[in-house]
């Protein structure tokens, strides 16, 4: 007889071959899914012409159509073998502000610790592999002093400053994400070795791409999505205007999430791209309490201002790094490495992580009605705001929302809270409708 483990993992493998046949970067759980009440089993079933009266077409139709699962089945078993776990947008784990995007991942790979995200306010730091002296500094100082306060910093794990912003919220013994352009098995630049092991024993390591994905190159500017997706806002240390952290900036700007950027050196390459940023109106930081500081009402548990470093004060650890970057770069080094790793400041956040997102607790919901039906009485009082502002006949986007009063932060929010409790969908295009049944408020 079939246990409820033996749904869990029948369900997960349903959504592995449902993420392969749509592949990273997909808007089919907003697309197509809708059309089988969020039931990746009845998809799963689904006949060609149901499928295709769902929207799927072309070569995703003749994928959904091809119904074996031994892939998917084979990349199960290498992640229960490795500790991989998976995260579908419909886990509880899953984070709150990446539901709210468009082509939200319908499969994360994680390594490491799964904290309660939405409870943090979560900064991307980001900016150039062919970082200045001014630029390395800076990212690990803002980083170090974010971390310290309670801010989760998430990047990239590439070389020069994602590399650099990741080793500063570690020496602070904070937390920090990094997003992988490629499989969960994958090191890449072979020279953070170390720096992946600390992350995913003290942090969290994500990634939409299957176990064995080589990093090539057109897979990173779908991932930075999720880099700026995770966060309520971005900021971008040093780049040039063709730099991949411009494009994850374009992406905070769209997902309505604050942008941030530190001034660069007038006529240098490197300051072309965060000085333009300001220029279109990203907001200027010199000191990490110019962030900090903007989120303290939002998360008055997490953030610790008290934290932030004193003015003309600065962490031996933050005075130990640029004595140790500035050798190992001499040296031709990688700065992000470290030989050893420091004493957790927090040292209990790895217990409650753990508690929060167990092993046990791979799928949200094993029976296959997957999501709740609409419930009016459910409603905060921004939702029915946002709520009563989208017709009911045509999708509108998040700025057409403004007249609520509510900021976009706020708007994006009740926008995601909307979708989870099946008042709305999103409709692609950044834009949102209301579900087919969905009576309209008193």
């Amino acid at each position: 007889m079939a246990t409820a483990s033996d749904a869990k993992v029948e369900l997960l493998i349903r959504w592995i071959w449902f993420s392969l046949a749509c592949g990273p970067g997909s808007d089919a759980y907003d697309s197509i899914l809708p059309a089988f009440d969020y039931d990746v089993f009845a998809l799963y079933d689904a006949t060609r012409s149901e499928l295709a009266a769902a929207g799927a077409e072309g070569a995703l139709l003749d994928r959904l159509c091809n119904k074996s699962t031994d892939e998917a089945q084979a990349i199960w078993a290498q992640c229960r073998n490795e500790g991989i776990k998976l995260l579908t947008p419909l886990h509880k784990a899953y984070p709150k502000r990446l539901f709210a995007i468009p082509r939200k991942p319908l499969l994360l790979y994680c390594r490491g610790i799964i904290p309660a995200l939405d409870d943090y306010c979560c900064i991307a730091a980001v900016g150039t592999r062919d970082m200045s002296e001014y630029g390395r500094n800076n990212a690990y100082t803002l980083s170090f002093d974010m971390a310290r306060a309670g801010v989760v910093i998430v990047s990239g794990m590439a070389r020069g400053i994602d590399g650099v912003c990741h080793r500063g919220a570690l020496d602070a013994g904070g937390f920090t994400v990094a997003v992988l352009g490629c499989g969960i098995d994958r090191v890449y630049p072979a020279e953070h070795k170390r720096l992946y092991e600390e992350i995913a024993r003290d942090g969290l390591i994500i990634t939409e791409y299957k176990p064995g994905t080589p990093p090539e190159g057109r897979n990173f500017p779908v991932r930075n999505r999720i880099i700026s997706g995770l966060c309520d806002g971005t900021l971008v240390v040093e780049c040039s205007e063709q730099s991949g952290a411009m494009h994850t900036a374009r992406h905070a700007m769209t997902q309505g999430r604050d942008l941030f950027a530190l001034p660069g050196k007038v006529g240098e390459k490197n300051a072309s791209g965060v000085n333009k940023l300001i220029a279109d109106g990203a907001r200027i930081v010199t000191c990490a309490s110019d962030i900090v500081s903007a989120y303290a009402d939002k998360y008055p548990v997490t953030l610790r201002l008290d934290r932030l470093p004193r003015p003309g004060v600065t962490d031996r650890r933050k005075r130990e790094f640029i004595a140790r970057s500035a050798k190992a770069l001499s040296a031709g080094g990688d700065i992000s490495e470290t030989a050893e790793a420091p004493k957790r400041i927090f040292p209990s956040r790895r217990k409650k992580s753990i508690k929060n997102a167990s092993d046990e607790e791979l799928a949200d919901r094993s029976e296959r009605g997957a999501t709740p039906g609409f419930d009016e009485s459910s409603l905060g009082e921004n939702e029915r705001k946002i709520y009563a502002l989208i017709p009911e006949d045509r999708a509108v986007s998040a700025d057409e929302l403004t007249e609520s009063g509510l900021s976009m932060s706020e708007i994006i929010t009740a926008l995601t809270l909307l979708e989870i409790k099946k008042a709305i969908r999103f409709a692609g295009g950044g834009k949102y409708i209301r579900i087919s049944g969905s009576p309209p408020l008193e």
